[in-house]
Formats: C-alpha cells, structure tokens, sequence
C-alpha cells in the first residue's frame, strides 16, 4: 500500500526500505503521468544509465554516495526527507550491524517521524533494552511498593534505580501498564508479543542484548535455577520448517502455562536459538 503525502507522492517517512518507497514512488508517478518513465528520471537525476532506477529498485544495483544525491534531485526531496532517504539507504544497505543501528537511530530523530509515528522510537528503546521486559513484570507485582529500589536490587544483572524510573515512564507511554484505582501499576495485556509493527533490526538488538545476559547467567546463577543446554542435529533442511513450527508451539504452549499463574513469585527469561552450522558458501567451492 502507497502511503501518500503531497498530492500523489508517498510518504518516504513510512518506509524502512528504500527499495519499497522507490518503488512506490515510481508507480504513484505512472500513475499521475503515463508518459513518465525509467529515462526521463535518470535525465532529471543527472545519471547516465536510462534505467538505473530500475535496477536499483531491483535490488541489482546499490546506491553509491554520489547516487544518493542524484536520486535525491530526481525525487525532488525536500531537506528533511533528504536526510531521512541519506540514513535510509546507508541502513539498508550496511552489512555490519553496529552500522546499521547507528543509521537506525538516525531516523529515529527525524522530527516528521516523531509525528507521523510517535511509537516507533519507544519500541526500540524498548526491545533494546533486556530489562524492560522484566520490569513489567516487577513494577505490577505484589511486593513493588513504588520505590525503584526495591526492582533494581531484585534484577540480575543488577540495574540502577534511575534505569528503573526511565523503564517505567517508557512502559507507561507504551501503555503496556497503567494505573488502577488503587493507585497501583497493573498490566494492560497478559501478554507482550513483538507484532508485525516491530523493525527486525530492533528485535535483532533485543536478541544480542539476551545472548548476553545468558553468557552471564551462565556464570553467576546456581543450576537450581538455570536449565542450559543444547543440541547439535543432522536433519534434511526440507524438515526445518517443520522443525520451525515446533519450536513455535512449544513458546505459546509455555505462555499459556504461565499467562494466568496467579501466584507467580519469580521471573525467568527463557531463550531458544536455532541456526545451521554449515557454511554453505564454503560447500558450493568444493
């Protein structure tokens, strides 16, 4: 779906491809102008190749940093999206992830996209912090007595109290908890799933964070109250989906033996990782 602005032109705002939003934008230009084509873009960008857009929407052709600007004069980009299509690109197109997130937050700065999606900074700064989840859980229990202190010594790792505080205010705008009428935070939903909303980049984040608060886990929790372990497999990769589907079954079937635990009095953070340990570039050179 074309997320429009001025006239018939998208929103580059609401992309996180720049691929897609070329592509969307091209379509909403045929469609304004049939006579508009590949050609007469590159003449307006300056490029020579009559169909490079094309081969960059594509994704058969990167964008270089000379390329952006062009492609900017040939979108008729104001400064604002300018800036934003400059951090779009080089988020797509970096391979290191450090990169990435660095280009990410980025265009989680863009003043029109704090109008247009107000929501999307929170949740990364949500999923990108490993302890937000966990004091959702805390700040809505029986023994929070509305001191941040009283989670941050509970937590391990161990957080400060004003990471607490900063928590708490961004689960509240969020509004994944609330205040009753008792005067006491209490969860809007039993259970926090990810959605369609949420960037993979983000959760990619949220993931590292996790990998390593196990690592750390694993050194400073008693095995009465870990359960680590793991498995190497030979399987045809046609029953990975299958394997896939499992795994997921198995995660609903423990949410739901823990949704309505009424006398719940711990917190535990279960991960599951599954990956191929064969290199496959490796394998096709022999």
């Amino acid at each position: 779906m074309i997320m429009k602005q001025r006239g018939n032109k998208p929103s580059i705002f609401h992309y996180r491809s720049y691929r897609r939003y070329l592509k969307d934008w091209y379509d909403s230009k045929k469609s304004a102008n049939r006579h508009f084509s590949f050609r007469l873009f590159s003449k307006r960008a300056g490029l020579k190749s009559p169909n490079f857009l094309k081969l960059v929407m594509e994704d058969k052709r990167n964008l270089s940093k000379d390329g952006v600007e062009n492609f900017i004069v040939g979108l008729e980009l104001n400064k604002q999206e300018s800036d934003f299509f400059r951090n779009l690109v080089l988020f797509n197109q970096s391979k290191d992830h450090e990169e990435r997130d660095k280009h990410y937050k980025q265009l989680l700065k863009s003043k029109k996209l704090k109008q247009l999606k107000p929501i999307e900074r929170d949740r990364y700064e949500y999923y990108s912090r490993w302890y937000n989840p966990i004091i959702r859980e805390l700040v809505t229990s029986k023994e929070y007595d509305g001191k941040a202190e009283s989670i941050s010594g509970r937590i391990s790792p161990r957080i400060s109290p004003d990471d607490v505080d900063k928590s708490i205010q961004l689960l509240i705008r969020l509004k994944f908890i609330k205040m009753n009428a008792e005067g006491k935070y209490e969860q809007t939903e039993a259970i926090v799933t990810s959605g369609s909303e949420v960037e993979s980049h983000t959760l990619f984040n949220y993931h590292l964070n996790m990998l390593d608060v196990s690592k750390k886990a694993l050194q400073s929790i008693g095995s009465a109250k870990r359960d680590i372990s793991s498995l190497t497999l030979s399987i045809n990769r046609g029953k990975l989906p299958e394997l896939k589907k499992m795994l997921q079954q198995f995660r609903r079937e423990v949410l739901e033996f823990t949704s309505d635990d009424d006398s719940a009095d711990d917190i535990i953070q279960l991960n599951i990782q599954m990956f191929s340990a064969i290199n496959d570039d490796e394998r096709n050179t022999k």
